[in-house]
């Protein structure tokens, strides 16, 4: 990379699900993701929605979920803000929030006790702006450590429709995570 930035993105989900039927469940999730090299300096969502599986079986699963939420963005092309001033603060804030839908499909394939591969298709989609959407694409290789703890390899690829003035549409990421189950 000739000591050029090439990737660099921070991002933390947490989610809450609530079985309320043995299929189904309503779900919450807050969500932080800062991107400066897609043009982002910071993404927040709080969702709230269901999900279902549609298929369980001893190897696959196939899930789907729908959430709608509040969203702001801070992308690095708007204007700083006036610190000194707290309904300028508060305006910003406003105008960079969003009302939001998500859809999600995950397949879900367990190879042994310890390891499944996961395949996971999900759009966001700006209620206030329809041609404003992205689709997150990931698949992931899972090995537990034990009940609690795995580690995660994936690829991720990610496509927005509008993005932030200057960057580019489409971003791919190989990660490494550790998932914690509690």
């Amino acid at each position: 990379s000739n000591g050029e930035k090439k990737a660099e993105i921070y991002y933390s989900h947490l989610k809450y699900d609530r079985k309320i039927l043995p299929r189904y469940y309503l779900l919450g999730f807050f969500r932080y993701e800062r991107n400066k090299l897609s043009g982002y300096n910071y993404r927040l969502a709080l969702s709230f929605g269901g999900g279902g599986t549609l298929i369980k079986t001893n190897n696959v699963d196939f899930t789907t979920e729908l959430a709608f939420g509040f969203n702001n963005e801070n992308n690095t092309t708007r204007v700083e803000v006036n610190l000194n001033n707290s309904s300028s603060i508060w305006k910003e804030t406003i105008n960079a929030s969003f009302i939001s839908s998500l859809f999600t499909g995950k397949l879900s394939y367990k190879i042994s006790d310890t390891s499944k591969i996961v395949h996971q298709e999900t759009v966001f989609l700006n209620t206030e702006d329809f041609e404003d959407f992205r689709i997150n694409s990931v698949s992931s290789l899972y090995s537990s450590i034990n009940s609690m703890l795995a580690l995660k390899a994936s690829i991720q690829i990610v496509y927005q429709n509008l993005p932030v003035e200057g960057y580019k549409n489409t971003d791919m990421f190989f990660l490494s995570s550790l998932v914690i189950k509690i």
